[in-house]
């Protein structure tokens, strides 16, 4: 998708107003949406998996869509913070309240919130499949084993010989392959899911795959409840509170246990992980966090553990849990995480080079900045980050409209400074830099002109800024910028020789690629008064001495005006062969076609309507053969002798003129062969309408066999297209006419026997 269709769908978001099509979702849901789509779209592309290109535009997408995403939630997490404290409850109620609280509904918020967010920001994953069967393979494994004969000396090898849970960390063996890759697996989907906070699913996945012993392992994380104790109206849904007290009171003790698991490094690396997060502990789960986002994940879900722990020891509960003293202080490298600028802090102080520099990328940053309500200090945007612009400019446009008070000028442009302070730059970077801003432009004429004229008004060169951007333009590919660029060189007559050779430059450029409506569209685009009577004098008189600058002025006039004549008629080519496809029925009387084909045409039934296209093609035909035969095969189209290229110069100008003489020799060999055949198709095609065509069609020979203007070496000329060269096929063309010449004459005597049928090998 290109970036003009990205910015027109953001444009839309906007253009419609807040919920207009989708009146449930705010802006920031809308872009998130948007985002969502380009990325899933190169995530299915399944036949560019590797393209490095693709997979950074596919992060890309993925990170802007987390930042609306985290844009959107943080806003309504300030409106509900705004309600309530429109709707504060009295501090005695809460009191009189909390001593019958259950952990429960301490921090269901607070974990109901994280558990919804943290599978936003995660990438994609695909769960292992459920199996029956706990250690199938393992299983079998030792049932052979026992069915051996002992006395022959077998050996279990490195094979465990028993399959309860824990018998490879007691064995030190290890299990069938089949069931450790499945194991592998199956840790790494437990560990993905509570990552997302989808606890539920991995309790599931445990059960359905037979391990319901690691599903009882993981439910001790599930806070202690007391349907009895909880108000309803706190909880959700009656119909949904379970009857009897569930989760865990010791939910500490499980936490020290868990840890214990996860720093036993004996254990399966995804193992540890799990525990780990399930217990809010950073080292094991950071050996497995690859992304930005996994890493601050890991940083909050161990901040929310810690917060939680506090809030659930409080001094009114009617449960007290058991001490977790016995088990004593579990080790970790990582301090406790306060609060979110802490978060941030760690990050960029990381350990790993990585993660500091991702945490320095501009997305990340800015993603700091909104969640710690800061101010996104300045940072450099290289030029291709258009992406980045265009967010920043929504994300303003979001953040007013849901009362975020930003300044003015923070938002603001003001490009009629941009000359101002290119001014006060040393003198040798003043043109390249307000050159570069200027070819970004893409304002009307009168607005670049008036920017120019800022050029002038602060003391810069606008002659050289105006050449200047006017080539960074033409080094672009896009054919309506190249076009544009022109008029930077066509805004003051003074500039007018330059201009020309460059609206040659850049029409041979076009023209080469076939681009031909490029070309007319570039010299439609020239002012009115463009062409000059100087260049007129200069180049009707063939041999007057000038000086160098005018002699090659004079040649790029010439190549200008043939150019120029080879798109007028290639355009008028065109209309003529559309007014030929209307061609009504011919009359019999007027062709012999009629008769070989009567059985496939309708019989002709008005001959007015006939004479009406003729009367309109004629005329047509004729202008068609004047244009191909006068402007372009009669001229030596684009001939160093009909340019009057000089010869006379060195140097640098020595290899521009090669270049040139190389573009001109090549569109030469392109196009003086179509126009031969264009114009056999002229002559040929209306000999119906005009019968003499027929003979001249075949003249044409002559024409290519002259050698003063040596069409015929064009013709000859093998090229990549046509490697040994068109000659051939003209000569084709010609046998075509003569064919079709013997046939009419013998029509025309109709007393006298076929002289000539249709050679089968012609």
């Amino acid at each position: 998708m290109s970036a003009a269709d990205i910015a027109t769908e953001f444009a839309s978001v906007v253009e419609s107003g807040p919920g207009s099509d989708n009146r449930d979702e705010s802006q920031a849901q809308q872009f998130k949406k948007l985002t969502q789509k380009y990325f899933e779209v190169l995530e299915g592309d399944t036949d560019n998996t590797e393209d490095p290109l693709r997979k950074g535009r596919a992060r890309y997408w993925k990170v802007e869509s987390n930042t609306w995403d985290l844009m959107e939630r943080l806003s309504t997490a300030q409106q509900s913070a705004a309600d309530q404290d429109a709707n504060m409850v009295d501090d005695t109620m809460v009191a009189a309240e909390s001593i019958a609280t259950t952990d429960f509904v301490r921090v269901q918020d607070v974990m109901g919130d994280s558990s919804s967010a943290t599978a936003e920001t995660a990438v994609p994953f695909e769960p292992v499949e459920t199996r029956r069967g706990y250690l199938f393979y393992t299983r079998k494994n030792i049932r052979n084993q026992r069915a051996e004969d002992s006395s022959a000396g077998s050996t279990s090898g490195g094979a465990v010989t028993e399959i309860d849970p824990d018998a490879p960390t007691r064995q030190k063996r290890t299990l069938a392959a089949e069931d450790g890759e499945y194991e592998d697996s199956l840790l790494r989907s437990l560990y993905e899911f509570v990552r997302r906070g989808r606890l539920d699913d991995a309790l599931n996945l445990c059960v359905e795959s037979d391990e319901p012993w690691r599903a009882a392992s993981m439910r001790g994380g599930l806070f202690w409840r007391d349907p009895r104790l909880e108000v309803e109206d706190k909880i959700g849904d009656g119909d949904m509170q379970p009857r009897d007290t569930a989760g865990n009171v010791n939910r500490a003790l499980w936490k020290q246990t868990c840890a214990a698991l996860a720093q036993d490094e004996d254990n399966k690396l995804y193992d540890r992980a799990l525990y780990a997060a399930l217990s809010g502990r950073l080292d094991e789960v950071l050996l497995v966090s690859k992304s930005w986002e996994d890493i601050v994940w890991a940083y909050v879900n161990a901040m929310i553990e810690e917060r939680v722990d506090k809030d659930v020891v409080r001094e009114n509960s009617l449960y007290i849990p058991a001490e977790t003293m016995s088990l004593g202080h579990i080790q970790s490298k990582y301090p406790p995480v306060d609060g979110l600028k802490q978060v941030f802090e760690a990050m960029r102080s990381h350990e790993s080079d990585a993660v500091k520099k991702e945490t320095e990328t501009p997305f990340h940053r800015l993603q700091t900045a909104i969640i710690l309500d800061g101010n996104c200090v300045r940072m450099h945007c290289p030029e291709d980050e258009g992406d980045l612009l265009r967010f920043v400019v929504h994300a303003a446009l979001y953040m007013r409209q849901v009362g975020f008070d930003l300044p003015s000028d923070a938002v603001e442009t003001h490009r009629e400074l941009v000359a101002l302070y290119t001014s006060q730059l040393p003198a040798e970077k003043q043109t390249e830099v307000y050159a570069e801003f200027l070819q970004k432009v893409n304002d009307p004429l009168p607005v670049r002109f008036q920017l120019l004229q800022l050029a002038e008004k602060h003391r810069l060169d606008w002659h050289a800024i105006a050449k200047r951007a006017s080539y960074l333009a033409l080094l672009q590919h896009d054919e309506l910028e190249q076009v544009r660029a022109i008029e930077w060189v066509t805004s003051d007559p003074r500039l007018y020789d330059y201009a020309l050779a460059q609206v040659c430059k850049l029409a041979r450029r076009f023209m080469l690629r076939g681009r031909t409506n490029a070309a007319a569209r570039l010299f439609n685009s020239l002012p009115s008064g463009f062409v000059q009577q100087e260049w007129i004098d200069k180049s009707d008189v063939m041999d007057s001495p000038t000086k160098p600058s005018q002699a090659e002025t004079a040649s790029c006039f010439l190549e200008y005006i043939h150019i120029l004549a080879m798109c007028d008629s290639l355009a008028f080519y065109s209309g003529w062969a559309e007014l030929m496809c209307q061609q009504p029925m011919v009359p019999k009387d007027r062709s012999r076609a009629a008769a070989h084909v009567q059985a496939q045409w309708i019989e002709w039934r008005d001959e007015a309507q006939w004479i009406e296209w003729r009367d309109e093609v004629v005329p047509k035909t004729a202008e068609a053969t004047r244009m191909f035969q006068d402007k372009i095969l009669g001229v030596g189209w684009l001939t160093e002798p009909s340019l009057q290229v000089d010869v006379s110069a060195t140097g640098r100008q020595d290899v521009q003129r090669q270049v040139r003489a190389t573009e001109l020799a090549l569109l030469r060999a392109l196009y003086v062969p179509e126009v031969v055949f264009r114009l056999h198709a002229v002559l040929y095609d209306s000999r119906v309408a005009v019968p003499e065509n027929l003979e001249r069609s075949l003249e044409l020979a002559q024409v290519v066999a002259e050698e003063g203007e040596g069409i015929y070496r064009e013709m000859a000329r093998a090229s990549a297209a046509y490697p040994k060269g068109r000659l051939a096929a003209f000569m084709g063309l010609m046998r075509k006419s003569a064919f079709e010449m013997l046939q009419s004459k013998q029509e025309s005597q109709e007393a006298m026997p076929v002289l000539l049928g249709e050679p089968a090998g012609l």
